[in-house]
């Protein structure tokens, strides 16, 4: 289908508008890092971009505590790739579920820390996101969040998803 050319970093600020409301409701501040100059340019479906980020933004403020941090960290001003974090300090996901968290309907061992399953969701969002990025040439990462504690999720796509090897300078 057709791809739309958009400035990566509007695109995260669009996001973080619309969740803003939700986000202060649970007391999780929201917040969007990087220098003012990265704002790489993207050839993507942006549509399909937007879901990758709502589901995981979703997911974030649905298991992160009150009180907790949501960041979105965007890097590759210069490179062929854009890298988007989204870091927050709720609870993790452990080492041993994160091959199983971007498989449809797992969700993972609740623990007291976190809502319950019956309360959390299907299991899809992970795994939407993670077959999206797949669809369009990229990938989602998930690690522990560099402070020690929550998580971290990467995304990475080529800044051009009709030829992967083209970047725009």
């Amino acid at each position: 289908g057709e791809r739309d050319t958009f400035p990566a970093r509007e695109l995260l600020e669009e996001i973080a508008a619309v969740w803003q409301p939700r986000a202060a409701q649970r007391e999780i501040q929201l917040t969007g890092s990087g220098t003012p100059d990265r704002n790489p340019i993207i050839t993507s479906h942006r549509d399909l971009l937007v879901q990758v980020l709502d589901n995981l933004v979703d997911n974030a403020l649905r298991y992160c505590p009150k009180g907790s941090s949501l960041d979105m960290h965007l890097d590759g001003l210069n490179a062929p790739q854009v890298r988007i974090a989204l870091t927050d300090n709720g609870p993790g996901i452990a080492q041993r579920e994160r091959q199983w968290v971007t498989r449809r309907f797992y969700r993972g061992d609740a623990d007291s820390s976190t809502p319950t399953q019956s309360t959390v969701g299907s299991g899809l969002g992970l795994a939407i996101a993670h077959d999206i990025m797949t669809r369009l040439g990229g990938s989602l990462g998930i690690d522990e969040n560099p402070s020690g504690a929550g998580t971290c999720v990467t995304l990475t796509l080529t800044r051009d998803t009709r030829n992967p090897d083209h970047s725009h300078a």
